[in-house]
């Protein structure tokens, strides 16, 4: 029995897995496109969350298969993983174990950090689109677009394996969350995500993204408290030992200039169309209408409706 033990083991998380997120993608697929043209306008509106939804789910699928590339590259991401802790030195970065020696030493915030590692990322990047997708239709179509070239432009960093700092008891990293018997992997390979993509975190970049959203959609003072998530994410992924200082920096880079480049590419089809003022995505008198309809410029168009390819990629 490990130090701290809990009751049921991080591991034991019940994450959706890939098949049963292919055949509801497919399903929430046909509904949308069945209901494109719908007369009325709540079927209108069900047509367009159902397309949503398989969007959502579509790279959900991706992130969980894309972590099986590297699973037999084991050598490669030691070297990799090796690299990146001797350039985080040469910059004088601060080392990740000051973290994970204090939280080793105190138990329950150290189970907290593990289940927030394990849990929080995907669950809260989710409830904030569709919190944007019901209460700021305006604003959704940009920050959805945001969020998959940052997912995707992870993934295919990812593909070059990158071991996490838990990793290297040489260089004084403990598996913290194994320690306390709350791993959400398995041997290498196996569990919930794969273990050698570390570089970048989607985690920093999914909490990222939630903070900027609420930001830049909400009105309330009280918005500002969401910076919370995205501090204690990187705090959860650093401490534990599961990331790189280094995994949070280029995930914040990520999600910079996937804003960027959607603004650029938006600003480049509306100057094609002749400066033609873009349509509002606004709903006229709160009634619910289709969010693609207006939004399938630029990048959007190209993005998947259907499925493709699961904590999360949690070395993400």
């Amino acid at each position: 029995m490990g130090r701290g033990r809990v009751g049921v083991a991080t591991s034991d998380v019940g994450w959706l897995q890939w098949q049963p997120a292919v055949v509801m993608a497919t399903i929430s697929a046909i509904v949308g496109f069945a209901l494109w043209r719908a007369e009325t306008g709540w079927a209108r509106g069900v047509g367009a969350f159902a397309r949503e939804f398989a969007l959502v789910l579509s790279l959900y699928t991706i992130w969980i298969l894309a972590g099986r590339l590297s699973i037999v590259r084991v050598d490669e991401g030691l070297v990799n993983g090796r690299w990146v802790y001797h350039a985080e030195q040469w910059l004088h970065l601060p080392s990740e174990t000051h973290l994970q020696n204090w939280l080793i030493a105190h138990p329950w915030p150290a189970r907290l950090t593990n289940g927030y590692y394990a849990i929080v990322h995907a669950p809260a990047m989710m409830i904030t689109l569709l919190w944007l997708f019901l209460s700021h239709r305006e604003k959704y179509s940009k920050w959805r677009v945001a969020l998959a070239i940052t997912t995707l432009s992870c993934l295919v960093i990812q593909y070059v394996p990158v071991a996490p700092p838990r990793m290297y008891p040489q260089f004084g990293f403990v598996d913290v969350a194994r320690l306390f018997d709350q791993s959400v992997y398995g041997p290498l390979g196996q569990g919930i995500s794969d273990q050698l993509s570390a570089m970048p975190s989607v985690h920093v970049a999914w909490a990222l993204w939630v903070a900027a959203v609420v930001i830049a959609a909400a009105s309330s003072p009280w918005r500002w408290l969401v910076l919370a998530h995205p501090i204690a994410t990187v705090w959860a992924v650093v401490a534990t030992s599961n990331h790189w200082w280094a995994d949070g920096i280029v995930a914040g880079a990520l999600l910079a200039m996937s804003v960027v480049i959607d603004s650029a590419v938006r600003r480049a089809w509306h100057a094609r169309r002749g400066g033609a003022k873009p349509p509002p995505d606004a709903p006229p008198d709160g009634q619910l209408v289709d969010v693609t309809v207006g939004a399938n410029e630029g990048l959007v168009a190209a993005l998947p409706m259907s499925t493709s390819s699961g904590s999360r990629r949690s070395s993400t």
